[in-house]
C-alpha cells in the first residue's frame, strides 16, 4: 500500500510525500524501508519526497512498475538535477528500487539497485520517463 501526502505552499513549491506499506502475515501494516546504501541504517528512510515546481517543471516523481515481465513491482524515482534554473531542461537520474525480504530482520525493504540517466535534457521529470518507456 501506498500513501500519499499532499503539502501544498503558497509560493507553487508544494510537495508530496508517499510512505510505503506491506501487510505482515499477522494482519498488521509494516512500513517499507527506502535504503540507496545496502541496508545501511544511516541512509534509510520511510518515506519518498517528490516536488513538483509546477505543472511544466516537475523536479521529482515516482512510479511502482513491472519491468520485463517481473512478479515483483519496481520503484522508480526520477529526479532532475537543477544546475541553474527550474525552468531550465536539466538531466534526469532514475533510481530503481527492488522490494526485497531481509530474513536477518524479518521485514520487507526497497533496496536502490541501480540509477540511470536520461540522454537528453528534460523539463519534467515526468517526460524523461518516456526514454524508458513509462508513461
Amino acid at each position: 500500500m501506498v500513501v500519499t501526502g499532499h503539502r501544498n505552499h503558497f509560493n507553487a513549491h508544494d510537495f508530496y510525500v508517499h510512505s510505503f506499506y506491506i501487510v505482515a502475515p499477522d494482519g498488521e501494516l509494516e512500513s517499507i524501508e527506502i535504503n540507496d546504501a545496502a541496508r545501511d541504517p544511516q541512509k534509510a528512510e520511510f518515506v519518498i519526497y517528490t516536488s513538483p515546481f509546477d505543472r511544466e517543471c516537475i523536479v521529482s516523481t515516482l512510479r511502482l512498475v513491472r519491468l520485463n515481465g517481473m512478479k515483483e513491482l519496481v520503484l522508480i524515482k526520477a529526479y532532475r538535477q537543477i544546475e541553474s534554473s527550474y525552468a531550465d531542461p536539466a538531466r534526469t537520474f532514475f533510481n530503481l528500487y527492488q522490494l526485497i525480504y531481509d530474513d536477518d530482520e524479518d521485514r520487507y525493504l526497497y533496496i536502490k539497485t541501480q540509477t540511470l540517466e536520461t540522454a537528453a535534457p528534460y523539463l519534467s521529470a515526468v517526460e524523461a520517463f518516456q526514454e524508458l518507456g513509462i508513461q
